[in-house]
């Protein structure tokens, strides 16, 4: 695995991961390490790598219990392009009418746009980039 050439830290009550790239002053969501386990010791413990330069993650499982789960952060799988034309997608029966196919669930905004972003206690930005750029292995 290639260097991510960024600080990566994890919270853990959320059990969420992400890196920060002071060059660039970018926050980037990594993942979120599955919910196992209960109590308040029922989170991301640690991080470690390998020879290799692969990232590992220490998740335990609950408070007063025996155990937790190691995962790696991989690479992510290339994404293809998108289809140029709403017809190369399959989601309409009727691209005239634009009748769904079965099973296509409608949706509405759930979140107002212009939300203000996260910033750092010197009160300077952080930018926010692709939260889709890894996944984990167990």
């Amino acid at each position: 695995m290639a260097p991510l050439q960024a600080n990566i830290f994890g919270d853990h009550g959320t059990r969420n991961i992400s890196s920060y790239n002071y060059h660039t002053n970018e926050v980037e969501f990594i993942a979120n390490i599955p919910s196992a386990g209960v109590g308040s010791k029922n989170g991301i413990s640690s991080f470690g790598t390998d020879l290799d330069g692969n990232i590992f993650i220490l998740k335990l499982y609950g408070t007063d219990l025996d155990g937790g789960k190691i995962y790696k952060i991989l690479p992510a799988a290339p994404i293809a392009d998108p289809p140029t034309l709403l017809s190369q997608t399959g989601a309409f029966t009727n691209l005239i009418a634009l009748t769904p196919r079965s099973g296509m669930m409608p949706y509405t905004v759930n979140s107002p746009f212009g939300l203000m972003p996260p910033s750092r206690r010197d009160g300077s930005p952080f930018r926010i980039t692709d939260r889709t750029t890894h996944h984990l292995k167990e």
